[in-house]
């Protein structure tokens, strides 16, 4: 039911711009375009959207925004012989940006496993100026963020001497939408117990916000579940 909230709002507006590009559009429409279509194919499912995010990926279709949210999507309903796919496409990339794109995709796909390797492979293998925001967005998730936030706190120590210490606030980005129980409260404790130099004051804010999203969850869940049940 949710899905469905989320693909008769949005679908609209990405109709309205299209697939293509048009000749006057400026930046932020063909940002909204990425956007959009992510938003469409890894919530909303939208079969449609998912269906053409497979062939715009493997086409000679160039527009940026398009392009990245087509590889995010396809991931996001991919198995275990696609990410083995997007994680050679990584290593042989030609252009530093199709390196990122498919990097930054692996957290998407749906199995807790993948999601893990993906942090995994971050932590172990990916080069530090990029490992971060590797873990950052498997720490976002949507289902499987808490088993990511357990692998960090038990691989700490490599992390910490791994990752440059600058980018380890944005690495804890990712721990914002962490809104169960149990993140609630290990995520600020270990936060208070493993200090960073560098960045703290980014961090608390990071804290803060994982705060107002559980103070939201915490107001809006029986509402929120209600109206779509009622669907």
């Amino acid at each position: 039911a949710f899905r469905e909230i989320v693909r008769t709002t949005a679908r609209p507006a990405f109709d309205r711009l299209g697939w293509e590009p048009a000749p006057a559009e400026g930046p932020r429409d063909r940002q909204l375009r990425g956007v959009l279509l992510d938003l469409l194919g890894t919530v909303g499912r939208d079969p449609d959207i998912v269906a053409r995010a497979q062939a715009f990926r493997d086409g000679a279709y160039t527009e940026p925004d398009v392009v990245a949210a087509c590889i995010t999507v396809t991931a996001a309903h991919g198995d275990q012989a696609l990410f083995a796919e997007y994680r050679n496409r990584y290593e042989t990339a030609d252009t530093p940006q199709e390196q990122l794109r498919y990097l930054y995709a692996l957290p998407a796909f749906p199995d807790r496993e993948l999601t893990l390797l993906a942090a995994e492979y971050a932590v172990t293998t990916v080069r530090p100026q990029n490992s971060p925001f590797v873990v950052q967005r498997a720490l976002k998730h949507p289902e499987h963020g808490p088993p990511v936030w357990e692998y960090v706190r038990e691989h700490w120590a490599t992390i910490e001497a791994r990752f440059p210490p600058t980018l380890l606030p944005r690495m804890y980005e990712g721990v914002t939408w962490l809104v169960d129980d149990t993140s609630v409260e290990s995520v600020p404790r270990f936060v208070a117990d493993h200090p960073i130099e560098q960045g703290e004051r980014v961090v608390a804010q990071h804290l803060e916000r994982q705060h107002l999203h559980r103070a939201l969850y915490e107001r809006e869940r029986e509402r929120f579940a209600a109206s779509v049940l009622r669907r």
